[in-house]
């Protein structure tokens, strides 16, 4: 299966797990260990490979992440990238139906 990036990256949330891991002194070492709390083996290797987003990170792992630096998970999904739809669809004028609406 091939890994989602966008522009070359392979999460939005590294740089946000960085900057607020050292705010707090947490060395990468340090956070591994905390997420071994939560379940999560994750390496030091891992952690450097997620904040240089060339890993991607699945929603469990983001889940620990958040608790294990004691914050919210929205705060580690600040820097999402607003994606605009293809031209195909946006010329469409096609509007998705809501998963309750029955077809008519």
């Amino acid at each position: 299966m091939k890994a989602c990036t966008h522009n070359g990256k392979k999460n939005s949330c590294g740089d946000a797990i960085r900057t607020i891991r050292m705010k707090q002194n947490i060395t990468q070492e340090a956070l591994a260990t905390r997420l071994q709390l939560y379940g999560m083996e994750l390496t030091q290797k891992v952690i450097s490979r997620i904040e240089l987003q060339e890993r991607t990170v699945s929603d469990f792992e983001l889940w620990a992440m958040a608790k294990a630096l004691e914050v919210e998970i929205t705060d580690l999904m600040k820097d999402l990238p607003v994606v605009e739809p293809p031209e195909t669809l946006k010329a469409s004028g096609k509007k998705k139906r809501k998963r309750n609406e029955s077809k008519k």
